[in-house]
């Protein structure tokens, strides 16, 4: 087999299953009005990772929806780090919450 032979070979199925990939991803999409996200906010770095993997999942077209972070009750320091956190994305609202025990 010739090298560029190969090499188209290889970027078609390449192509192919970045394909089915995408049909995969539009399957598991839920099917209706677009419904709100919400992230049970935990301060840390997990915060931070849930958000990228949300603006990822939003720019490869996989999520539409809305996202809110709940602040079930943080600290003066921890809902400063938040908001600082937040100004990256600010179309995300932090919300504040009551806690009933």
């Amino acid at each position: 087999m010739e090298p560029l032979t190969a090499v188209v070979a290889l970027l078609a199925a390449f192509g192919l299953a970045a394909l089915l990939w995408l049909c995969l991803g539009r399957l598991l999409l839920p099917v209706g009005a677009m419904e709100p996200v919400q992230v049970s906010l935990m301060p840390g770095p997990s915060l931070e990772q849930n958000l990228k993997g949300l603006q990822w999942l939003a720019a490869v077209g996989l999520l539409d929806a809305r996202v809110t972070v709940i602040d079930p009750g943080l600290l003066p320091q921890e809902r400063a780090e938040t908001l600082r956190l937040l100004r990256r994305w600010p179309g995300i609202p932090l919300v504040s919450v009551e806690r009933r025990h």
